[in-house]
């Protein structure tokens, strides 16, 4: 599943509503996994925003709430407009695992330091 690039504003808290499915379309519950992760690295300059942080208690009913704080989306860069991925990792079952990655771009507002 292509998830389209998310456009957020810098310094903003944000939520991300991402639905995540198996490889057969079905909606994960928190319930069936072991452990779900995300983490941001800016694609600018290689520098991870956060790592591995638990996001598991999150997901409700197949959609995870993802939500980004002001610390996030701080600029690394002096660009307009920054990329940056999200990639969330899921393990479940006895020994399977999931991968999604989310493209996040971050624009760069006039006045906000």
């Amino acid at each position: 599943m292509s998830i389209p690039t998310q456009r957020v504003r810098e310094q903003t808290t944000t939520t991300l509503s991402i639905p995540l499915t198996d490889s057969a379309g079905s909606a994960l519950s928190a319930a069936s996994l072991t452990t779900l992760t995300a983490t941001m690295t800016s694609l600018d300059t290689g520098a991870e925003v956060f790592t591995d942080r638990d996001v598991k208690a999150s997901l409700t009913a197949g959609v995870l709430a993802l939500e980004l704080t002001p610390a996030d989306l701080t600029m690394l860069t002096t660009r307009s407009v920054e990329r940056r991925v999200v990639t969330l990792s899921a393990t479940y079952g006895s020994s399977k695992a999931w991968h999604q990655e989310i493209p996040i771009e971050v624009s760069n507002l006039v006045g906000v330091a």
